[in-house]
C-alpha cells in the first residue's frame, strides 16, 4: 500500500492459512483468554500458527465468532451440550463468571444446570436424589419452568395414584424451606382440588398449617383424613390421638377429652357432647382428682426445675406425650384439678411457693385470650390459633430438653394455673343467666349475691358461681379465641409431668407372632416388657389399649377389640407416659391361612 512508508504485508498467492481465529467481545471474555488485535498481529508476522483468540468489539474476519455467554462457555468446553434455552441470558453470563454448582438450593438455577448437565451426561440414569425433584426436572425444558413446576407439579397428579404418596413425601421434603410468600400462590391454585384439597398441603409453613385446619373445619375428621394426617400434619394427628387417663374416673376423661378436641378442630360441639356435657355440669368428676398444689408440693424437693406455661389444660397431654418421645424424655404424669374460679389469681400459689429454679411463660395464654395474631373470634371463626399453641408447646419442651441435657436439674416439672375452653366461646347458650353482680372472665364465673340463685349448672366456690356448662354470665366482654374462669373439665383438669432424660432401656417385644379375631372374638396379643407396668398401653390407629398382666414374668395381654382389619401392624407401646418402643405382629381372621392384605392404614 503506497499511502504507507513502511509495514507492507507481502502475501503469497496459493500457500493455504495455517491459523485461526475466534473472535471474541471482551464482556464474555471472563478468563482474559483473548488477545488484542495488536498483539495477534504481531504473532502473525512472527510466523505464528494455530489457534487464536482475540477480545475485541470490532468487526473482523473470523472462523469464529462468540458474541453470548452461552457460546462462551460452549468454547472453553467441548463436552458442554445443553440447550440455551435452558437459562436466560443474565445467568448464563452468571454462570460464565462463576462455574459452581454444589451447595444451592433445590429451587436454585444452578442446581437445575447442574441436573441437566448430568442427565444430558446419562439420559438413562435418575439424576436427582428427590423423586419428586427428578419429575420436575423431566417435565422441564427451562427454568422457567423447573420454577414453576418445582411448587406446582404435585397438583397434576390424582390422590389414588399409586406413586402420589411416595412422591407427595418427597415434594414436601424438598419445599421445606420455602418462604411464606413463596406458597400463597400454590394455596390459591390448590383450592381447585375441593374436598380432596387437604392431601395436597403439608406443614412445612404456618400459612398451610392453618389451611390444613380450615379444610378440617370445612369438611370434618373423615376416615380418610384421620388414616392420611399423619404424614400431612403429624403435630396435628398426635393433638387428636386419644391419652389414656390414669386416675379415678379415667372412663370419663379419656373420652370426654377425645371428643372435645375433635369438636375443637371441626368447629362444632357434637349433639352427643353436649348432651354428655350437661351431665358433666351437674356431676362435676373432677372433685374425684387430687389439685395441683397438693400434687407440685410434693415434688418440690428443692433440686428440680419447675416451668409453669400458663393455660396448659389436660386437652394437649397426646400431643405432649408425642413430643416427649420425639426429644427422648421419660414423663410421668399426675391428672389435678384446679381452683374455681379457674382463673389465674386463684391458681399461682404453686409456683410462687416453689422452693428450686423456676421459669414462666404466658404465651399460650396471650394466644387464647388476646387474639392479636388474628385469632379473634368475632373476625376468625376457624381455630387456626391451635397451629400455633402447638408451637408455643414444642418450644416449653425444648427449653426443658435443654435444661436437663444441661445438667441444670435432676428432672424437670411442667404444670399450669388452668386450662381453657374453645367450645364456650363457639357454644351459642351466650347471655344466658343474669345476676345482680356483672359476669367475670368472659361470663365464666360471678360474684355471689344474696339476691340471686345459682343456676344448676353452676359450682359455687371462693365467693363465685362458676359455670360447669357452655353458658355466660351477662356483664362481661365475649372472650376473644378462648375462655377460661369456669368449670368445665378443659378448664378444671390441668397436668402435673414430670420430665427426665431417659436413663434405662425399655425393651418391648410381641409374644404373638400373629393374632386371629372372628366375628365374636377380638384378637388378643401377649406382649414382653423388661419393666414392670402399671400402666402399659398400645396405641394402634389412634386408638389406645390397655396391656393387662397375664400369667408369667413381665407378659402382658392386650384385647384388641374393634380392631378386625387383616394385615401386618406396627404399633406403638407406652409404659405409663413414657414411650418404650414399637412391636409388629400379623393379624388373620380366624379360619384363614394366609394374609388376605395389609390394613391400608399402614401402607
Amino acid at each position: 500500500d503506497t499511502q504507507f512508508a513502511q509495514g507492507r504485508l507481502c502475501r503469497k498467492g496459493n500457500d493455504s492459512i495455517d491459523y485461526s481465529i475466534t473472535a471474541i467481545k471482551p464482556e464474555f471474555d471472563v478468563n482474559k483468554k483473548g488477545i488484542s488485535i495488536k498483539q495477534l498481529v504481531r504473532k502473525l508476522e512472527d510466523g505464528g500458527s494455530g489457534d487464536f483468540t482475540v477480545s475485541t468489539n470490532l468487526e473482523i474476519t473470523a472462523q469464529k465468532t462468540i458474541k453470548t455467554s452461552y457460546q462462551a462457555i460452549k468454547a472453553d468446553d467441548s463436552t458442554f451440550d445443553v440447550s440455551e434455552t435452558l437459562l436466560e441470558s443474565d445467568l448464563w453470563q452468571e454462570y460464565n463468571r462463576d462455574r459452581k454448582l454444589d451447595g444451592f438450593a433445590p429451587q436454585h438455577w444452578r442446581t437445575f444446570l447442574k441436573l441437566k448437565l448430568a442427565k444430558q451426561a446419562n439420559p438413562l440414569s435418575r439424576t436427582a436424589e428427590n423423586k419428586y425433584q427428578e419429575r420436575v426436572l423431566n417435565a422441564s425444558d427451562n427454568y422457567a419452568e423447573y420454577q414453576d413446576k418445582f411448587i406446582y407439579l404435585l397438583l397434576n397428579m390424582e390422590i389414588n395414584d399409586k406413586e402420589y404418596w411416595p412422591v407427595y413425601e418427597a415434594r414436601k421434603h424438598l419445599v421445606k424451606d420455602l418462604h411464606e410468600q413463596d406458597i400463597i400462590p400454590y394455596l390459591r391454585q390448590s383450592a381447585a382440588k375441593g374436598k380432596s384439597r387437604i392431601y395436597y398441603l403439608t406443614d412445612n409453613t404456618q400459612t398451610e398449617r392453618h389451611e390444613i385446619i380450615r379444610e378440617i373445619s370445612k369438611w370434618g375428621l373423615t376416615e380418610n383424613i384421620r388414616k392420611f394426617l399423619p404424614r400431612i400434619y403429624p403435630a396435628l394427628s398426635s393433638y387428636l390421638a386419644e391419652y389414656h387417663f390414669d386416675c379415678e374416673k379415667n372412663d370419663i376423661f379419656t373420652p370426654y377429652f377425645v371428643q372435645y378436641r375433635e369438636c375443637k378442630i371441626q368447629n362444632t360441639i357434637s349433639s352427643e357432647f353436649k348432651g354428655h356435657l350437661g351431665e358433666l355440669a351437674e356431676t362435676r368428676p373432677y372433685n374425684f382428682l387430687d389439685t395441683r398444689n397438693s400434687i407440685v408440693e410434693k415434688l418440690d424437693d428443692g433440686s428440680k426445675y419447675l416451668y409453669w406455661l400458663d393455660a396448659l389444660g389436660a386437652e394437649y397431654l397426646p400431643y405432649i406425650q408425642a413430643k416427649a418421645k420425639e426429644l427422648g424424655l421419660a414423663m410421668q404424669t399426675y391428672i389435678c384439678r384446679s381452683v374455681l374460679p379457674t382463673i389465674t389469681s386463684n391458681n399461682k400459689d404453686f409456683y410462687e411457693n416453689w422452693k428450686g429454679k423456676k421459669d414462666q411463660s404466658k404465651k399460650l395464654d396471650e394466644i387464647k385470650h388476646k387474639g392479636e395474631t388474628g385469632f379473634n373470634y368475632e373476625n376468625e371463626k376457624i381455630p387456626v390459633h391451635l397451629a400455633d399453641e402447638l408451637k408455643v408447646i414444642d418450644s416449653a419442651l425444648n427449653h426443658i430438653k435443654g435444661c436437663l441435657d444441661r445438667q441444670e436439674a435432676s428432672s424437670a416439672v411442667l404444670a399450669s394455673d388452668h386450662g381453657a375452653s374453645r367450645l364456650a366461646v363457639i357454644s351459642g347458650n351466650e347471655n344466658r343467666h343474669e345476676m345482680q353482680e356483672k359476669g367475670k372472665h368472659s361470663g365464666r364465673c360471678c360474684p355471689i349475691s344474696e339476691a340471686d340463685k345459682a343456676p344448676d349448672c353452676a359450682a359455687e366456690e371462693n365467693g363465685y358461681w362458676v359455670l360447669a356448662d357452655y353458658s355466660r354470665f351477662k356483664g362481661s366482654r365475649k372472650a376473644s379465641v378462648e375462655a377460661h374462669g369456669g368449670a368445665s373439665l378443659e378448664e378444671v383438669i390441668v397436668p402435673v409431668i414430670e420430665f427426665s432424660l431417659k436413663s434405662l432401656k425399655i425393651q418391648v417385644r410381641s409374644i404373638s407372632e400373629k393374632v386371629y379375631f372372628s366375628y365374636n372374638e377380638p384378637a388378643e396379643l401377649q406382649l414382653f416388657c423388661s419393666l414392670p407396668s402399671k400402666n402399659l398401653t398400645l396405641r394402634i390407629c389412634g386408638r389406645i389399649f390397655m396391656a393387662l398382666p397375664a400369667d408369667g414374668q413381665n407378659v402382658y395381654t392386650v384385647k384388641l377389640t374393634g380392631i378386625n382389619k387383616p394385615g401386618k401392624y406396627e404399633v406403638e407401646v407406652f409404659c405409663g407416659d413414657t414411650y418404650a418402643g414399637k412391636i409388629s405382629f400379623d393379624m388373620e381372621s380366624r379360619g384363614i391361612k394366609k394374609n388376605t392384605g395389609n390394613d391400608d392404614f399402614f401402607s
